[in-house]
């Protein structure tokens, strides 16, 4: 179910999967009232099944994780889904999913 849990207190998160259901015009998203610590291989698994979905989001910044306070460690950069990535911004205390396209190789001889 899409929905925005909050915490108010600090929230500690070790070898942990933050799944994130998407819809068309919102996203699950985790808020912290106080510090974030992400310990482990911590990472954001999209929980969907429609690739129509996915496609009609790409170019579009979908927030999944805020917080309040301080916040140590790193999630994974990379999602279970091909190509979705995450981006943290520090200054915005703010974890955002972003579709980042396949570069094109071309060979020259």
């Amino acid at each position: 179910t899409l929905g925005t849990p909050e915490a108010p207190a600090p929230v500690g998160l070790t070898d942990t999967a933050l799944e994130i259901d998407l819809a068309t015009e919102t996203a699950d998203q985790l808020v912290v009232g106080g510090d974030l610590t992400i310990n482990g291989a911590t990472r954001v698994v999209l929980a969907v099944a429609d690739d129509n979905l996915l496609k009609s989001l790409r170019g579009t910044l979908i927030p999944v994780c805020r917080w309040a306070g301080l916040k140590a460690g790193s999630f994974a950069a990379t999602t279970n889904m091909k190509g979705w990535r995450v981006i943290e911004d520090l200054t915005g205390q703010i974890l955002n999913l972003v579709y980042v396209p396949q570069g094109t190789m071309i060979g020259v001889q």
